[in-house]
């Protein structure tokens, strides 16, 4: 009969084994995952568009601004172009150099002012207004219509 001699050899051999066999399994799942998930984020960027052609027709201004309570600002906003605006990201920088940013779904017909109100945290020294535009299934941000306020 054939006998293994040493007993410790072979399990030290095959806990090798078993480890890179681990180590390959967790790679192709991480592999898979990963292609999964920037496949995912390419295909959302790509219904992304900034500063577009059609941003040219887009412009924002804003008339006032009144605080209505320390945590609350009314900002009227109107639209001055021929194209319809869809959303505006508010992005509000405060005194301790934090930014917080909030999307807002506000449909502004071409010559048209709305008022918005806005929560703010903390005391606010600057605020910025990007027109954002709807279009198929395309989100044409116009970060070159962009309007800055120092308050």
């Amino acid at each position: 009969m054939f006998m293994i001699k040493g007993k410790k050899g072979v399990s030290m051999w095959l806990s090798w084994v078993l480890l890179m066999v681990f180590v390959v399994i967790l790679s192709v799942v991480i592999f898979d995952w990963m292609k999964g998930y920037t496949e995912s984020s390419s295909s959302e960027m790509t219904k992304r568009v900034f500063n577009a052609e059609k941003c040219s027709f887009i412009s924002i201004s804003v008339s006032e601004i009144v605080e209505k309570n320390p945590q609350t600002l009314n900002i009227k906003v109107t639209n001055r172009n021929n194209l319809r605006i869809n959303q505006i990201i508010f992005r509000l920088y405060s005194t301790d150099n934090k930014v917080y940013v909030d999307d807002l779904n506000i449909t502004l017909l071409p010559n048209q002012t709305k008022t918005v109100e806005l929560q703010k945290n903390g005391t606010i020294e600057a605020m910025d207004l990007i027109p954002v535009r709807f279009e198929q299934e395309y989100t044409i941000v116009c970060r070159d219509r962009m309007v800055r306020i120092k308050i």
